[in-house]
């Protein structure tokens, strides 16, 4: 079975970014995302309303880690990690 998931990110370039490296990622387990870009306000109140299968939010980088630095908010509008920091 093949999964599509809405997927809202920021109107930004590093967003669009990881947001196709995340679909690279899920590819090979028959997962694609729509993505669809928002900017600002209109962004934020999609997010608070729920109107997406998931949510891209970045928040400015403060670790050594890319890692990080990625997060979803899914249906219960709680942020989920889906990564956690690789330190050597």
């Amino acid at each position: 079975a093949h999964i599509a998931l809405s997927f809202l990110i920021p109107t930004r370039e590093a967003e669009r970014r990881i947001a196709q490296w995340i679909s690279e990622q899920l590819a090979p387990l028959r997962i694609s995302l729509r993505v669809t870009e928002k900017s600002g306000a209109e962004y934020w109140q999609a997010v608070q309303q729920g109107t997406h299968d998931v949510a891209l939010v970045t928040w400015p980088k403060t670790t050594d880690s890319d890692a990080d630095l990625v997060g979803f908010i899914g249906p219960s509008r709680k942020p989920l990690r889906i990564a956690k920091p690789m330190h050597a």
